[in-house]
């Protein structure tokens, strides 16, 4: 089964595809500095996945929830919502299933909320170094946890992240 597995942002957004388990693709759509609307960015990131979806054929794109309780700024998430939302499309047209994760379904799933999590451990920063450290070891990546956001388009944990939601995907449908 291919399952491509996505962690959407309008300025990157991670992408991998896993067959039958196998990491084969795992990257990053970057939108261009160019383009503040963000309607704009969300066409060319759909644009850029539509790309990897003719590539590959996944049968299963599991996409990361957004949780509007969660949410930091809601512009952000109502933005992340309508990118989903063309992705469900276009995978409807393709004839594959959109399998929405919410963010501590597919980190418990994929295993990143193991054993015993203090306060700090449950931070949204702790996660993600947790999940770069994972990606690497379950595929012998060399991706690199950046906690300064200073060059937010880079993020290492954007591609652990997506590589494990699609692990997830793979897990929740073995189920």
């Amino acid at each position: 089964m291919i399952i491509m597995g996505l962690d959407l942002a309008t300025v990157s957004s991670g992408i991998s595809v896993l067959d039958d388990g196998n990491l084969v693709f795992s990257g990053l759509v970057i939108t261009p500095d160019s383009m503040k609307n963000p309607f704009e960015r969300i066409c060319f990131i759909q644009e850029k996945i539509t790309e990897l979806q003719d590539k590959y054929n996944p049968s299963v794109v599991a996409i990361e929830d957004v949780p509007l309780s969660a949410s930091r700024n809601l512009m952000t998430a109502k933005h992340l919502i309508l990118l989903a939302g063309a992705i469900m499309a276009l995978d409807n047209q393709r004839g594959a299933t959109t399998l929405f994760l919410n963010p501590s379904e597919w980190r418990l799933s994929a295993g990143i909320f193991e054993g015993k999590l203090t306060k700090t451990d449950m931070a949204r920063e702790a996660q993600k170094a947790r999940a770069v450290k994972l990606a690497n070891e379950k595929f012998g990546l060399k991706l690199e946890y950046i906690s300064e956001y200073s060059d937010k388009k880079f993020h290492g944990s954007d591609l652990a992240e997506s590589i494990l939601i699609a692990v997830s995907a793979g897990i929740i449908l073995k189920q």
